[in-house]
């Protein structure tokens, strides 16, 4: 997910922290805060998740796994379905020559935290904000593309790596993890091309219905693959 900021003066999460006029040539060392802080709640998350802490969890079938396991795993997840989905929105603005920074969203981290512990995942951690908006529907679509494409990536290598016959040698396990990243992965193409609100798929819709429905069409049909796997 990303958002725009059509001028300089756009006031993020934190107060204080500010967009400059030009792009960035690195990482702020406010965006690096961000992006440890949210990526440390979504792992944490994803750990009571895996890990079966809570009693109940939507992801039963692996909660299974011990707490370091489960921690690894929970990190996978998280440096491919948030961090490299947030880095595709950034690379991709900066490919425009426009600023692009994450934010993080401080109230929807805390919800998180209280959905992980009842069971439920709720992975909305904050967003990639672009500055010097572009003028073309085409650029707009294409920075908001990138994120779900690069899930969609991420769900393809992992799937493939879930069908290698590992089993046949009794790793089990890695089938079950690889095809658990895929799954998760898919999860977050799918809920982020919703065309609603500041999703990613709203934006993508505006551009090009056909590549919306196809991006859209295509994440359903893996993850209903992946689920009945």
């Amino acid at each position: 997910m990303w958002s725009r900021s059509s001028a300089a003066t756009y006031q993020y999460t934190l107060p204080g922290t500010y967009a400059p006029r030009r792009p960035a040539a690195t990482f702020s060392r406010t965006e690096i805060q961000h992006i440890v802080i949210a990526l440390t709640v979504l792992t944490f998350d994803f750990w009571l998740l895996f890990s079966g802490l809570t009693g109940f969890s939507m992801f039963a079938h692996v909660a299974g796994m011990n707490y370091v396991q489960a921690l690894a795993v929970a990190l996978l997840v998280g440096l491919t379905g948030f961090f490299s989905h947030e880095m595709a929105h950034k690379f991709a603005a900066r490919a425009f020559g426009l600023w692009a920074e994450f934010r993080m969203y401080v109230q929807t981290l805390f919800l998180s935290i209280i959905m992980a512990a009842i069971g439920f995942l709720y992975a909305a951690p904050g967003a990639t904000m672009v500055s010097g908006a572009p003028s073309l529907k085409r650029e707009w679509g294409l920075i908001s593309i990138a994120g779900p494409g690069m899930n969609l990536v991420w769900t393809g290598a992992f799937l493939g790596a879930a069908l290698l016959p590992f089993h046949y040698h009794g790793y089990l396990f890695w089938t079950a993890v690889f095809a658990l990243v895929a799954q998760v992965n898919t999860w977050f193409a799918i809920f982020n091309l919703i065309p609603w609100g500041p999703l990613d798929g709203r934006k993508i819709w505006h551009w090009s219905k056909p590549v919306w429905v196809g991006a859209f069409a295509g994440a359903v049909a893996l993850f209903i693959f992946l689920f009945i796997l």
